[in-house]
């Protein structure tokens, strides 16, 4: 019995295992804390990487996508090969947020790597195709150029230190991962594409179209060709990484619409065009990739 006055002496060994359970008990949760920061730090980084695109360019990151004609799509078309819908890996890449306009084409031909546009022989609609004369709205200096070939898209792209997108880069920073029909969802919206209308629009006039990358006008203002040879079957046997499309062919491929279509259908992110390669029109144009 402990009487009034009496001090409890502790044992000095039992205090101190004590104390060194606690602080092993604070290093364990220290540690756990620790590696769980770690791996954050290691998932953030690892999958949240943010890249800096070139100027201009907006950065589409690696990964897988779907192609071609969506399930979903009802508008879709059996003779342009955008059939199957397919399941396609692409590395990295940089694409320009913008078509190349008439003001940027013209510095690569002061530049004298670039030969002017066929403003004055170009294919234009006339109750037929003929060559004729681009018409001053076509000339302005932000509008997308047009009346451009292939190799002269091609040369353009290299004199900037970047290539034509191919059809897959193309197509994945129009509509995603989710394979949207339109780039901005699966509705069509005449208000978010520049389309049938008189004339090309100023790059980048129609911000509420973008895609989900940012990448600007990817429906509607002017065909852009991309460095793939068009085939209609290429589909039914291209690999599921990086395609660069058939080894020969007549015709290079045009994707996104423009101006002059009058059907929607023509502007869906699947839809596939293709012209021959030394043909310039009025409703041609292009962008770049790195």
């Amino acid at each position: 019995m402990m009487h009034y006055g009496e001090s409890v002496t502790q044992n000095p060994d039992t205090g101190t295992a004590k104390k060194k359970g606690t602080c092993l008990m604070l290093l364990g949760i220290g540690a756990v804390v620790a590696i769980v920061l770690l791996g954050l730090c290691v998932w953030y980084y690892g999958y949240h990487t943010v890249v800096k695109a070139p100027p201009g360019m907006v950065y589409i990151p690696a990964g897988w996508f779907r192609m071609g004609c969506s399930t979903s799509d009802k508008s879709c078309f059996d003779f342009d090969g955008e059939k199957p819908y397919h399941r396609v890996y692409l590395n990295a890449f940089f694409i320009d947020r913008n078509d190349v306009t008439v003001g940027d084409y013209s510095r690569c031909v002061h530049a004298g790597r670039c030969t002017p546009p066929h403003w004055n022989d170009c294919y234009i609609w006339a109750g037929g195709w003929k060559k004729g004369t681009a018409s001053p709205a076509l000339q302005e200096s932000n509008k997308p150029v047009v009346c451009v070939d292939w190799t002269q898209s091609t040369t353009y792209c290299t004199w900037q230190g970047k290539h034509l997108p191919s059809e897959a880069q193309w197509e994945k920073a129009a509509r995603g991962t989710d394979g949207k029909i339109y780039p901005w969802g699966n509705t069509w919206d005449p208000s978010k594409a520049c389309f049938n209308q008189q004339s090309t629009c100023a790059v980048g006039s129609h911000p509420q179209g973008s895609s989900a990358y940012g990448v600007l006008d990817m429906a509607g203002n002017v065909w852009q060709w991309c460095s793939d040879w068009y085939s209609t079957d290429y589909y039914s046997k291209s690999p599921d990484h990086n395609p660069q499309g058939p080894d020969r062919g007549q015709f290079r491929v045009l994707r996104g619409g423009s101006w002059f279509d009058l059907i929607p259908a023509k502007l869906r992110t699947s839809y596939r065009n293709g012209s021959a390669p030394s043909y310039a029109l009025f409703n041609h144009g292009f962008r770049c990739a790195r």
